[in-house]
């Protein structure tokens, strides 16, 4: 709870608006000015959705910068502590990936990669999958959430959190919530 990553796009006159990776620290209980992370991304790609691993080495997040397989794709970086440096980032594949849009990465804490997808096979709009994560790294059984997490409108952005390991909160517009993403 001391550390924070999130998007934020610096609005500059005449100049491309491209959200990009912030992080910031909690210190005596104040955020800390935040820092834009430096990712060996071209700034002409926009970087969102970060989530950073449970142990904190590994920051997943989608991009449209080229060698991916659709418009955006989930990547990831890893951290190197010595050198205080991020990695180049390394496409998660075409199991994970797919022609059409990839977003809103999480990882769980046994390793599961959960994520919102409008390319698998799924009920309409986004749908939540899960990808397990293998021996040598690779995520791949790509599986539907299913309802009731999923539905035929937009399903996306799952976290979990708390004591119980399966507890946690998704965002979706499907009838029901107050208007818009709930």
């Amino acid at each position: 709870g001391n550390l924070m990553y999130f998007n934020r796009a610096i609005m500059k006159k005449n100049e491309a608006h491209v959200p990009r990776v912030f992080s910031s620290i909690k210190k005596g209980g104040e955020w800390d000015i935040p820092e834009e992370l430096s990712l060996p991304i071209d700034s002409n790609y926009m970087v969102i959705f970060p989530c950073l691993s449970p142990d904190e080495e590994t920051l997943y997040f989608v991009s449209d910068m080229p060698g991916g397989y659709g418009d955006f794709d989930i990547w990831m970086s890893q951290f190197n502590k010595r050198t205080d440096v991020w990695a180049d980032p390394v496409n998660l594949g075409p199991e994970v990936n797919t022609s059409g849009h990839e977003i809103a990465p999480f990882v769980h804490k046994d390793g599961t990669l959960f994520f919102a997808s409008k390319g698998h096979l799924g009920m309409g709009g986004f749908d939540i999958f899960r990808a397990t994560k293998r021996p040598s790294g690779q995520f791949g059984k790509v599986k539907n959430m299913k309802y009731p997490i999923n539905s035929s409108f937009d399903d996306f952005g799952i976290i979990f959190s708390g004591k119980d390991a399966m507890n946690g909160f998704f965002t979706s517009n499907r009838k029901g919530g107050r208007g818009g993403d709930d």
